[in-house]
């Protein structure tokens, strides 16, 4: 014998609700309207259960940093060891250590007596020399006016001549008033031709006499110079943190007396690996921190990249210039400074709670018009909490389906079972402040070193 199939079981809902209308219909003077809410109460709770409860928070721009954290000392562009040039006895220090000497101040005087009497005598013979440049002077004049008075015998002895000439032609004159004006004449040629060579002579004497004036300048600059030697000047504007000398002591040559700092010019070398070479350019701003003044930050600007690579350590250095109005920072201090290699002010930061991901694309949901919409993000600065979305509205009337929007609601709780164009109710969290902060690209201690 074949057993019956046992009945369909009847789902609960469908048992409540006969229930429910065979009582209705059974009571007297039962109400019609109660009878359809009987019906209609499953498909309310359907409904319902759609809706989906959610926490979001606000997204407002806000500014950001990304920064490349190391360790460095503050150093001097330019310094140099200050020595003396010649030998001698210190008889004066005017300074003081860890004073700021102005350029051209005096930093160190030696016993300069010798070297005084050797300028002396060098100036004496100079003046000597121009004082022989004057005499070669008057010489020349003088050889003038003789050739000036030359001409003048000279022509007036050629009149003489031509008269006794033509005086003997017509039988006027004798032959030997002619004799006597040839001798005449050629006298003054011959006194001419003297003055012309006395000339000549005394302008050879000139350039010699000039010459030697020359040289005399020239040794007197040179004892000049070998004086100055005995007073050692500052080259620049900088500080003397140590005195080498105070007075008293016989230094040689070569001798180093001070060490001079330009405290106008201070900077940073930092060395970083070659894999961040591209992150970095000239004018870049690198701020400072140094345990002298905690809470401070000093700028600095990239003012050089080097063009090569170590090939034994493989990074390159940087060199940055501090800018330091206040003067408190002093060479040799030990410091932090963050390269900053990107900056947003205008940055959409996602928390981080409101990231879900696809592989390894990341997304969150917005809520908008009461409705869920997924929107992937394309990432940039990320900070401890937060991850900037690039992919942001930046003017009016710009599609927003895949962009994200200032004060737009991010989904952070109950995110995991979301799907798109699902129904949600916010459950507003706690407002948060517009976030600015600071992303620091993580980075081994042998980076900054």
């Amino acid at each position: 014998m074949t057993a019956s199939p046992p009945p369909p079981r009847l789902s609960m809902a469908w048992v409540l609700a006969s229930l429910l209308l065979l009582t209705v219909s059974c009571t007297p003077g039962g109400d019609a309207k109660a009878a359809k809410a009987a019906t209609q109460q499953p498909k309310a709770d359907e409904e319902k259960a759609e809706t989906k409860l959610v926490g979001v928070e606000r997204i407002q721009p806000a500014k950001v940093q990304d920064r490349l954290p190391c360790t460095t000392h503050v150093e001097v562009q330019h310094s140099v060891d200050i020595l003396a040039e010649v030998p001698g006895q210190v008889v004066e220090v005017p300074i003081e250590e860890g004073q700021v000497v102005e350029k051209g101040a005096i930093l160190c005087k030696l016993d300069d007596e010798e070297a005084r009497l050797s300028l002396e005598s060098a100036q004496n013979e100079e003046k000597i020399a121009r004082t022989q440049i004057d005499e070669m002077l008057l010489n020349g004049e003088e050889a003038q006016k003789k050739i000036d008075q030359a001409k003048i015998n000279l022509a007036n002895a050629r009149k003489e001549l031509d008269r006794a000439t033509q005086g003997v032609a017509e039988e006027l004159t004798s032959t030997i008033e002619l004799e006597t004006a040839q001798l005449e004449f050629d006298k003054a040629s011959h006194e001419l031709a003297l003055a012309e060579f006395a000339a000549r002579k005394a302008e050879l004497e000139k350039v010699k006499a000039n010459n030697q004036l020359q040289q005399k300048i020239l040794a007197r600059k040179i004892e000049e110079r070998k004086f100055g030697k005995y007073t050692i000047r500052a080259p620049f504007t900088g500080i003397v943190p140590e005195l080498k000398v105070k007075g008293g002591e016989w230094v040689t040559n070569s001798k180093v007396l001070f060490q001079l700092y330009d405290a106008e010019r201070l900077e940073v070398n930092i060395t970083r690996p070659q894999r961040q070479f591209g992150l970095l350019r000239i004018g870049q701003l690198v701020e400072i921190e140094v345990d002298a003044w905690p809470g401070e930050a000093f700028a600095a600007r990239i003012h050089y990249l080097s063009p090569v690579v170590d090939m034994q350590t493989g990074s390159f250095l940087v060199r940055a210039r501090i800018e330091d109005p206040g003067k408190k920072l002093r060479p040799g201090m030990f410091c932090r400074a963050d390269i900053i290699t990107r900056e947003s002010h205008e940055a959409l930061m996602i928390p981080k709670i409101a990231i879900l991901y696809e592989g390894d694309l990341p997304h969150a949901f917005v809520v908008r018009d009461g409705k869920a919409h997924q929107i992937q993000i394309r990432p940039g600065i990320e900070l401890k909490d937060s991850l900037e979305a690039l992919n942001k509205q930046t003017q009016e009337g710009q599609p927003a389906e895949h962009l994200f929007l200032p004060g737009d609601a991010v989904v952070t709780k109950g995110k995991e079972k979301l799907t798109e164009g699902d129904t949600v109710q916010i459950q507003e969290d706690e407002a948060r402040p517009p976030l600015e902060g600071q992303a620091k690209t993580p980075t081994k201690e042998s980076d900054g070193e």
